[in-house]
């Protein structure tokens, strides 16, 4: 459950959305 909480402190920062999808995407390959 670490890209919950990462992805709200990234959307906080203020990263790029085409950013955030393709970490989305690599955190939850991890979290499977």
């Amino acid at each position: 459950m670490y890209s919950l909480p990462r992805k709200r402190n990234y959307v906080c920062e203020g990263e790029v959305t085409e950013d955030l999808s393709q970490r989305d995407a690599y955190y939850r390959g991890e979290t499977v």
